[in-house]
C-alpha cells in the first residue's frame, strides 16, 4: 500500500547532484511529512494548508530538477547561433551571424560570457536563455513576456531587469547577481525568493519598481 504521499506523487529517494539543492529538498520533504503526519489521503487533501505546501515542495524539485539539466547540458558554438537566431537576437547572413546587441564568447567547457551589456528589450520569441551564462555588464529582460525561467549558474556583473516578465515563475537558487535586480508588478511575486538570495548575498540589492 502506497504512503499517503506516494499517492500524491512525493517521493523519498531523490538525489540530487547539487547538495545545496539536496539540502533545501530533504528539509521540504520533511516539512511536509512532519505536516501530513498519519492522517489519511482522504484528510489531507482536504487540507489546503497542507496542499500548498505540497505544491510548493513539488514545485521547488522541479526547478532543481530543471536546473541540474541545465548544468549537465553544454552548448556548442551551433546551439547558440541557434538560440540567437530563434529568439530574433541575431541575423544571418551568407552563414555569418551578426549579433545585434552583444558579442558572445564561448568557453572550452561549455560556460558562455557576453561582452558587455545584454539587452532583449521586448522580445517575444524569447523563452530561454543559454544555460552557464555569464553577462559581463547588465541583462535587461524587459517586458520578454514568455521567459519561464532563468537558467542555472547565471552570474550578471551588473544590474539584472526583469520588468514585465510576467511568466517568470522563480529565480534560480544559484544565481548571482552584482548590481541590482528589478521588479515591477509583473514579476512581484519573486520579491520573497530574490529576498532571500538577498540575505545569502547572491543579490546586491533589490529594487521594486511598484
Amino acid at each position: 500500500m502506497p504512503s499517503t504521499l506516494e499517492q500524491l506523487g512525493i517521493k523519498s529517494d531523490f538525489e540530487f547532484i547539487d547538495p545545496d539543492h539536496q539540502q533545501q529538498a530533504l528539509k521540504l520533504y520533511q516539512k511536509v511529512v512532519r505536516v501530513a503526519g498519519d492522517r489519511s489521503f482522504d484528510q489531507l487533501v482536504n487540507d489546503a494548508d497542507f496542499l500548498d505546501l505540497a505544491a510548493e515542495f513539488i514545485r521547488r524539485l522541479q526547478e532543481f530538477i530543471t536546473a541540474e539539466n541545465e548544468v549537465r547540458e553544454k552548448w556548442n558554438k551551433n546551439d547558440l547561433s541557434q538560440w540567437v537566431l530563434s529568439s530574433g537576437i541575431a541575423n544571418s547572413n551568407d552563414g555569418a551571424l551578426y549579433f545585434i546587441h552583444t558579442t558572445f564568447n564561448m568557453q572550452k567547457d561549455g560556460d558562455i560570457s557576453t561582452h558587455g551589456d545584454l539587452s532583449l528589450h521586448n522580445y517575444p520569441q524569447l523563452n530561454k536563455l543559454p544555460p552557464n551564462l555569464t553577462v559581463n555588464g547588465s541583462l535587461f529582460l524587459i517586458k520578454c513576456r514568455f521567459l519561464q525561467h532563468l537558467p542555472s549558474r547565471l552570474h550578471v556583473i551588473g544590474d539584472l531587469d526583469l520588468s514585465g516578465c510576467s511568466a517568470l515563475k522563480s529565480l534560480p537558487t544559484d544565481i548571482w547577481i552584482s548590481g541590482r535586480l528589478i521588479l515591477d508588478a509583473a514579476t512581484a511575486h519573486l520579491y520573497e525568493q530574490a529576498e532571500e538570495l538577498w540575505k545569502k548575498g547572491q543579490i546586491l540589492s533589490v529594487t521594486k519598481n511598484y
